[in-house]
């Protein structure tokens, strides 16, 4: 249990949900359960990044879909992947994303889905800078 715990916060992370593998092209993701296949998503091929959350009865789980355009697929991730603080870092270093900008959008209301785009490519979409809850 001591090692879930990360400055004063209990990790959610575990490899038994899928693992997420950051490279310097983007990142895949991998150890799916129910045998899914592994996705790999390139940092130069995402088009927009959605916030959102999966209710889970009692608890929500906070998800990121990111869309490639290429070959329209969304690949999903979420809080409870291994890695996905590190993505949550990494991603906001390339593409400029703020935990303040899009966090509270997504985790409230409770139970509510709270679809938000945190982040599009400028020629795809007009309007850029906050997200924007769709």
């Amino acid at each position: 249990m001591a090692e879930d715990i990360k400055v004063g916060k209990i990790s959610l992370e575990k490899a038994k949900n899928g693992v997420i593998s950051i490279n310097d092209t983007g990142f895949v993701v991998s150890g799916l359960p129910f045998k899914q296949p592994s996705s790999e998503v390139k940092w130069d091929e995402i088009d927009q990044i959605l916030g959102y959350k999966r209710d889970l009865f009692t608890t929500d789980l906070i998800c990121w879909g990111f869309h490639a355009p290429q070959d329209d697929k969304t690949v999903e991730v979420h809080e409870e992947m291994l890695g996905f603080k590190e993505l949550e870092e990494t991603v906001g270093l390339r593409f400029g994303i703020k935990l303040e900008d899009w966090f509270h959008k997504v985790a409230f209301p409770p139970f509510a889905p709270s679809v938000t785009r945190i982040w599009a490519k400028e020629e795809n979409y007009q309007q850029q800078g906050q997200p924007d809850r769709e």
